[in-house]
């Protein structure tokens, strides 16, 4: 039996920050989070920002904002 590949989350830990397009505080906000929010994370890092995916879309959010699960 294939052991799947298993995907790693962040869970959001401050109220009011967003997720953005670029990996910078200047960039377009994609959407606003909220305390325990969940997104899955991409494993990617830039700058202290990590490669988020919410719904549809790629993002970045800082490091500072979430606590990765695996």
């Amino acid at each position: 039996m294939a052991v799947k590949n298993k995907k790693s989350y962040v869970i959001v830990i401050r109220d009011n920050r967003y997720i953005r397009k670029e990996a910078n505080t200047f960039s377009e906000k994609i959407i606003e989070v909220k305390k325990n929010d969940k997104y899955e994370y991409l494993e990617e890092i830039k700058n202290d920002w990590y490669k988020v995916k919410v719904k549809r879309k790629i993002g970045w959010i800082h490091s500072s904002t979430v606590k990765i699960i695996k």
